[in-house]
């Protein structure tokens, strides 16, 4: 069951990691974009294909860590006694991942440093779950 939370321990920093990333590279593709519009004087418009394509990439990235999140709480809730925890994570890991869904059918209308901060939030919760499981863990072991 340790092994459990430590994954998912692991998972929610690696996370928090890759989704920060992608919202600082979204935003400085966004700012280019703007200088680069507010410069173009030839009346053809430009397109916003870096910010679309890096936010299409970390919503694809987010089909691996939330359906993880989603089994390992799974797991966990057939291995151990408080089960209240996990069933709230799979609830919002379920509301992420549809989110996400409608993050990929129009990276344009939903873009990442938009909706990148719900993303590190999750994480952030994924990661408090996990530790306090292994807390409890701990304690019930002792």
């Amino acid at each position: 069951m340790k092994k459990y939370h430590l994954i998912s321990l692991f998972l929610s920093i690696a996370f928090i990691v890759i989704s920060g990333y992608y919202v600082n590279e979204v935003q400085e593709a966004r700012s280019k974009f703007l200088i680069e519009l507010i410069g173009n004087d030839s009346g053809f418009l430009l397109d916003d294909n870096e910010a679309d394509e890096l936010t299409n990439q970390i919503a694809l990235l987010s089909l691996i860590f939330i359906p993880a999140f989603i089994f390992l709480d799974y797991l966990k809730i057939k291995l151990q006694k408080n089960k209240r925890i996990n069933i709230v994570a799979i609830s919002l890991s379920v509301i992420l991942l549809i989110w996400d869904f409608l993050v990929l059918s129009n990276p344009g209308a939903l873009s990442f440093d938009e909706v990148g901060p719900a993303w590190i939030g999750y994480a952030f919760l994924m990661l408090i779950f996990s530790s306090l499981g292994l807390l409890k863990l701990n304690k019930e072991n002792t």
